[in-house]
C-alpha cells in the first residue's frame, strides 16, 4: 500500500487536521478521509482518519525528511494500534510501512481539543450533556490505561489530551501509542531525549529528565497524564505544566482521586484501576455506556431489565451517544435475534425518531422492514403505534414496496387490537402511497366496514374521511362513495355518526354533480335516524352541503351573466348574477331553516 498520492486506497480531505488542535510531531500530517470503493480493505468503514509520515522530504512544514526518532515512533504506533484491541483504544483499520513512509488508518475520530472547542454549551441542557460526555470520556481513558498498565503490563508514556480522540458517538479513545513500551524497558532515557509531550502536559519528573524515576509502578507517568486530560475537559486549556496539578475546575467528586494523580511523588500516584472506582463515575449515563460495551457478556434477564429502563433515561443522554453508540448495538441485537425484541423496540424507535432521514434510511429502515415482516404480533403492534413518529424517514419507494404490503396483513389479523392499529395507521401512509396501493388500501377499508367489532368499523369510517384527500381525484367518487353508502346504513349508530361527519369534512373534494345526485341522497334518510347524534350530524352536513351548492350556483350564475353581457352588449357595470344570487341565497336560507326545523322537531324522538 502506497503512502502518497493517488496510490492511497483512501480519499483524503484537502487540508490536514491543524496542529493547533493536535500536537503530533512524529506524523507529517493527519487527515480525515473516506475509503475508496474496491481499494480499501474489506470491512473498512467508509469514514476514516489517516495518519501519514512521509520519509523523503516529509518533515513538518517541508523542513526535510523526518528524524529517525519520528520514524521509530510512527512505526511503533502502527504496530501497537494493530495489536491492542480494547473498546476504549483507538481502533485499527489499515496500515503499512514502505520506503515512502508510514501510514496508519483508524476509525474516524476527532482530536479531543477540537471536539471540546466544537461543543455547544449555551444552555443548561447542552452544558449538562457536555459534562456527561466528559465523565464518560474520562472513564473510557481510565479504562484503557488500566488495561495497558494492569492487564498488559505496558506503559503508555505520553498520555495527555493530545493522545485522546473522540468518535462520532462522543466516545473517547486512547491513541498515540507510539511511546507504548514494556514495563521495565529502557524508554525513560529515550523519552527524556525527545519532546514527545507538549510542554504544558509534562510531569515534574519529565521536566527534570526522569532522574531517579527507576522502579516506579507502570502507571506513575500515565496517571499524571490522565490528570491533564481531566483538567482540559473541566478546567480549560492549561497554560503551563504547573497548572496541571491545580484542582480548580475539577469536579468535587473527583478531587480526592485527582490529588493522588498529581502527587509530587510518582511512586504514590493512583492506579487507573482505582480511579474507575471514584464516585465521579456514579451516573446512570456512564453505567449505561459500560453496560452497552459489555452487552455480549450479559444474560437475558440483565439485558431485559436494561432495555426496559433505558427509554426513561434516554432524554437526558447526549444525542450523539444515543444515535451512534446505543442505537447500533440495539440494531445489531435485533438483526441477530439476541434478546427480547419487545424490550429493545421501544428504545430503538425512541432514538430512531430523532435521526436525519438519510441516516434513518440507511441504518434503521432495513431493521424496521424486517420487523414488520415478522409474525410476532407484539412487535408489529408496537411498530404500528409508533409509526407516525418515523414514517417521514422511510422513503416512498421502500414504503410502497416493502412496508405497506407487510402492514396490509394486519387488516385480516385475528387479533382485534392489530386490526384496529392497522386502520389507524392508514392516514399516515395514505399521503405517500402510489395510486395502485391507495386503491388496495380503500378496498381493505371497505371490507373492514363489515368487521364484527363495532369500534373498528367506527374508526374505519373516520379513517376513510382522513385518507380522502390523498385518493386520486379522478377516482374519489367511485372509490369513496360506496364506502360512505355502506357506513351510513351500519346498524351501530356511532359508525353512522362517524360516516356522516366524514362526508361533511370532505364535501369540497368531490364533483358537485356526483355529490348532489349520488352521495347526498344516501345521507337524507339519516335525518330521521333513531339515534339523536346521527340525526344532528346529518342535518349539520346537509346544511353545509346546501351552503356549498349555493356558492357553486352563484358562481355559475355569475359566469353565465358575464358570458351573456359579452355576447349581447349588456351593462358592464351591473353586478353579474346579482338577482340570481339573491334568489339562491333566499332559497338556501329556506332549506337551512327547514333542516334546522327537522333536526329540532325530532330532538326528543330518539
Amino acid at each position: 500500500m502506497g503512502t502518497t498520492g493517488s496510490s492511497l486506497p483512501y480519499a483524503l480531505e484537502d487540508e490536514p487536521i491543524p496542529s493547533s488542535v493536535l500536537y503530533a510531531p512524529h506524523w507529517t500530517a493527519v487527515y480525515q478521509g473516506t475509503s475508496k470503493p474496491g481499494k480499501a480493505p474489506a470491512g473498512a468503514p467508509s469514514d476514516v482518519t489517516v495518519f501519514r509520515l512521509v520519509k523523503a522530504g516529509g518533515g513538518k512544514g517541508g523542513a526535510g525528511p523526518p528524524s529517525g526518532v519520528h520514524v521509530e515512533l510512527a512505526r511503533n504506533e502502527l504496530q501497537r494500534t494493530r495489536m491492542l484491541k480494547h473498546p476504549d483504544v483507538l481502533r485499527f483499520v489499515d496500515g503499512d510501512e514502505s520506503e515512502a513512509g508510514v501510514l496508519l488508518v483508524t476509525e474516524r475520530v476527532t482530536p479531543l481539543e477540537q471536539w471540546v472547542r466544537e461543543q455547544r454549551r449555551e444552555t443548561e441542557e447542552e452544558e449538562a450533556q457536555f459534562v456527561a460526555s466528559c465523565v464518560w470520556g474520562v472513564h473510557s481513558i481510565a479504562g484503557a490505561l488500566s488495561f495497558l498498565n494492569n492487564d498488559c503490563h505496558l506503559i503508555h508514556g505520553s498520555v495527555s489530551p493530545d493522545s485522546v480522540f473522540v468518535t462520532r458517538s462522543g466516545q473517547w479513545k486512547l491513541g498515540r501509542l507510539g511511546t507504548v513500551h514494556e514495563e521495565g524497558g529502557d524508554w525513560q532515557g529515550w523519552l527524556r531525549a525527545h519532546d514527545i509531550v507538549a510542554p504544558e502536559y509534562r510531569s515534574p519528573e519529565a521536566e527534570e529528565g526522569y532522574r531517579g524515576a527507576g522502579g516506579l509502578p507502570p502507571w506513575s507517568q500515565d496517571s499524571w497524564g490522565l490528570a491533564t486530560i481531566i483538567k482540559r475537559a473541566h478546567g480549560g486549556r492549561l497554560s503551563d505544566a504547573r497548572a496541571a496539578s491545580r484542582p480548580d475546575g475539577v469536579p468535587p467528586a473527583l478531587l480526592p482521586t485527582f490529588r493522588r494523580m498529581v502527587s509530587r511523588s510518582p511512586g504514590t500516584r493512583i492506579n487507573p484501576k482505582e480511579v474507575l472506582e471514584s464516585e465521579y463515575f456514579n451516573s446512570v449515563f456512564v453505567k449505561c455506556m459500560v453496560f452497552v460495551d459489555n452487552l455480549a457478556l450479559k444474560d437475558d434477564r440483565a439485558r431485559s431489565n436494561f432495555f426496559q429502563r433505558l427509554p426513561g433515561a434516554l432524554p437526558s443522554f447526549p444525542v450523539n451517544a444515543c444515535r451512534y453508540k446505543i442505537l447500533p448495538v440495539i440494531l445489531e441485537a435485533l438483526s441477530v435475534g439476541s434478546g427480547n425484541t419487545m424490550d429493545m423496540l421501544e428504545p430503538m424507535l425512541h432514538i430512531a425518531a430523532s435521526l436525519p432521514a438519510v441516516e434513518f434510511e440507511s441504518q434503521v429502515a432495513p431493521t424496521v422492514i424486517e420487523l414488520f415482516k415478522r409474525q410476532d404480533r407484539a412487535t408489529r403492534m408496537q411498530l404500528l403505534v409508533r409509526f407516525p413518529n418515523f414514517a417521514a424517514n422511510i422513503n416512498k419507494e421502500l414504503l410502497n414496496a416493502q412496508v405497506f404490503p407487510a402492514v396490509l396483513t394486519g387488516f385480516t389479523d385475528t387479533d382485534t387490537r392489530m386490526r384496529q392499529a392497522t386502520v389507524q395507521v392508514m392516514p399516515v401512509m395514505a399521503e405517500r402511497l402510489v395510486p395502485k396501493n391507495a386503491s388496495i388500501m380503500l378496498k381493505m377499508l371497505k371490507k373492514t366496514l363489515t368487521d364484527t367489532v363495532p369500534g373498528i368499523r367506527v374508526n374505519t369510517a373516520i379513517c376513510i374521511g382522513m385518507v380522502a384527500p390523498h385518493v386520486d381525484a379522478k377516482k374519489r367518487e367511485g372509490e369513496l362513495f360506496p364506502c360512505f353508502a355502506r357506513a351510513v346504513r351500519d346498524p351501530y349508530p356511532h359508525v353512522r355518526v362517524a360516516a356522516v361527519r366524514a362526508i361533511g369534512a370532505t364535501l369540497r373534494l368531490y364533483n358537485d354533480t356526483a355529490l348532489a345526485t349520488q352521495l347526498m341522497p344516501r345521507l337524507v334518510p339519516v335525518c330521521v335516524d333513531p339515534w339523536r347524534d346521527a340525526r344532528a350530524a346529518a342535518c349539520e352536513t346537509l346544511r353545509a352541503f346546501a351552503e356549498h351548492m349555493a356558492e357553486v350556483s352563484a358562481k355559475r350564475a355569475a359566469a353565465e351573466d358575464d358570458a351573456k353581457a359579452a355576447t349581447e352588449g349588456g351593462d358592464p357595470t351591473a353586478a353579474p348574477g346579482a338577482g340570481v344570487s339573491s334568489m339562491v341565497g333566499t332559497a338556501g336560507g329556506a332549506v337551512a331553516g327547514a333542516l334546522g326545523w327537522l333536526g329540532g322537531a325530532s330532538e326528543g324522538s330518539a
